[in-house]
């Protein structure tokens, strides 16, 4: 298969950035699509500066090419920009733009923008917002019958209800996924670490779930890109929990 017509979620799952990165800027005339993927491929290598440029540029295609779906995941992920230098104000009210071009797309347009609603009330620390955003991009996922993306985010409000005190209805999500992952790449497997690291957490294996995440942090770097924030808290959450 000519790796050029991949797309950009494959070079995402398989850890494969670099590639991924080399083939989308080897375009010579790229579309939004194909600049929104060099935006989010080299945020997750923690290239944010270069990743807003892009991201930026493809939003500006796709709202003269009138492809909202295009649109509202370039505002989403500008948004996620945002959030992460903790400018929250402006991460929000990209939200609500993501939201309001999502309405008139499909649902994973839909569940996205809830996505990244989730994304900033987390790093922002509103943790029950935060689950209550994830709910609802469940939902939408669940009614559409999409059950990849529904486990994807079914996994984010298990670990934002960790972080939030909901240890026993945390754990029963994750439980209730294990194994939804083990055979879609190694990105994905990558954060099953982060997982078991919470699952032994709650077990009382504290040196188990040290051993899960160093794994994680290994598995991430194989991935070619850095871990993402909302999992590094998780992660930072653990170390600091452990017995002294």
């Amino acid at each position: 298969m000519d790796s050029s017509r991949l797309p950009g979620r494959w070079y995402l799952q398989n850890g494969k950035l670099n590639e991924g990165i080399h083939v989308f800027e080897s375009i010579i005339k790229p579309n939004s699509k194909d600049i929104l993927w060099l935006g989010i491929l080299h945020l997750k290598q923690g290239r944010a500066r270069i990743a807003e440029g892009y991201l930026g540029d493809a939003l500006a295609m796709s709202e003269k090419a009138g492809d909202l779906q295009v649109e509202s995941a370039c505002l989403c992920m500008l948004s996620r920009v945002n959030t992460d230098r903790g400018d929250f104000s402006s991460a929000m009210d990209l939200v609500i733009k993501a939201q309001e071009t999502s309405a008139q797309g499909e649902y994973r347009s839909k569940a996205l923008a809830f996505h990244a609603l989730a994304y900033c009330l987390r790093i922002s620390r509103d943790f029950e917002g935060s689950a209550r955003a994830y709910k609802c991009a469940i939902e939408i996922l669940h009614e559409a019958g999409d059950s990849r993306r529904m486990n994807e985010e079914i996994r984010n409000l298990a670990t934002v209800m960790f972080l939030n005190g909901e240890i026993g209805e945390s754990e029963k999500l994750l439980r209730s996924i294990r194994g939804s992952f083990s055979k879609r790449g190694p990105y994905f497997e990558a954060y099953t670490h982060v997982d078991e690291a919470i699952i032994s957490f709650i077990e009382g294996g504290f040196e188990k779930s040290q051993r899960y995440i160093m794994k994680a942090r290994s598995a991430i770097e194989d991935c070619e890109q850095i871990l993402d924030p909302d999992e590094e808290m998780i992660l930072v959450y653990l170390s600091n929990s452990f017995p002294r």
